[in-house]
């Protein structure tokens, strides 16, 4: 794995990826090289999986998980040219889709601060984790803009709509358990202990079947706006290739003795 300057990389466990934020002086927001290196990265996962890379966790370094996009960097751009602007908005799209398609769990640790595009970055990922001084905030409105990185695709697809609209509207801020209590997070917990939550659950996902899970995520994100009939088609064709699985026929054979 190369080194970066806006982000910490490490392998903590095999084939666990610890990818922490780094500019905690803005409370991670990402400019143009952090968007740089964060498609960087996922070339290096996509590269490395499953041998080397089974399940990503994300977190931030300083006082909050993520501010969202740096917004010095579109005043410094709109200023002289407003299709580089559109350009750069278009690589920060590029990478919520390549991020959210990751083939392998990925799991997003949050404290402090996280607003604008933060919440959504934590979207993009399978799980959510957050410790009990999370301010939750998607502050698109509050500035004048629409919500992005797919947000208006999934904040209402985890939440539902009126729900989702609320945040989006009035861009409140909203704590860590009121996040908890409508489904936004899986858990709430101190910081140590909800670090090490998410290492045990990252544990037994690159411990588990890699290739159901990837089968798993790809029929959720696919079917999320597809028919029931359709998805129960694409069931039956992702489970039969499943049943000729070693995993699966060891499994059964386990469980039978």
């Amino acid at each position: 794995m190369k080194s970066f300057n806006t982000l910490k990389v490490e392998l903590s466990d095999p084939g666990i990826l610890l990818v922490t934020l780094n500019r905690p002086e803005k409370i991670n927001a990402i400019n143009e090289e952090m968007l740089t290196e964060l498609l960087q990265l996922i070339d290096e996962i996509e590269a490395g999986y499953p041998e080397m890379y089974r399940v990503v966790i994300l977190r931030g370094a300083g006082r909050g998980f993520c501010s969202g996009a740096d917004l010095k960097t579109f005043q410094d751009i709109l200023e002289n040219e407003k299709n580089i602007a559109l350009m750069l908005l278009a690589k920060y799209h590029w990478f919520a889709q390549r991020w959210y398609d990751l083939p392998l769990p990925t799991i997003a640790c949050l404290h402090g601060i996280v607003a604008g595009g933060g919440p959504t970055v934590s979207l993009l990922c399978d799980l959510r984790l957050a410790t009990p001084d999370t301010s939750i905030r998607f502050s698109f409105s509050n500035i004048g803009l629409l919500p992005d990185l797919g947000s208006s695709y999934l904040i209402p697809a985890i939440l539902g709509k009126t729900k989702a609209l609320e945040l989006m509207y009035l861009g409140n801020p909203i704590t860590a358990g009121e996040a908890l209590a409508i489904g936004l997070l899986n858990y709430v917990l101190p910081k140590e202990e909800m670090e090490q939550r998410a290492l045990t659950m990252a544990k037994q996902l690159a411990n588990g079947p890699t290739e159901a899970y990837e089968k798993i995520k790809r029929l959720v994100q696919n079917n999320a706006n597809m028919s029931f009939s359709h998805t129960l088609a694409q069931e039956v064709i992702c489970q039969a290739e499943m049943f000729n699985s070693p995993k699966f026929k060891q499994s059964v054979s386990n469980f039978f003795k």
